[in-house]
């Protein structure tokens, strides 16, 4: 979760390749995120995972992700009680 909010989003390196426009979660392709963080990844890893370089901009923040999946659930709950419910899964909402 990082810089910018919603209001500088024209800051961000990605804004120019589809990033403003994006109202969901997106998908960065040729990402140098990716190409950064794969000499960490072991051989077998390699072989196996294929990472994708995900992109969610919200209000306060960018949410930037790279993994192998993605499962997404939305909570129609304010952002806190949302986010109690995912840390603490017999949390009650």
């Amino acid at each position: 979760m990082t810089p910018p909010n919603d209001e500088a989003l024209s800051h961000h390196p990605l804004s120019e390749h589809g990033l403003k426009e994006l109202t969901w979660l997106g998908v960065v392709r040729d990402s140098t995120l990716v190409a950064r963080l794969r000499p960490s990844w072991s051989r077998v890893a390699e072989m196996h995972l294929h990472p994708t370089h995900f992109i969610l901009p919200l209000k306060e923040c960018v949410v930037e992700v790279v993994a192998a999946t993605v499962d997404l659930f939305r909570l129609d709950l304010s952002t806190h009680r949302a986010a109690l419910g995912a840390i603490e899964p017999g949390h009650p909402l």
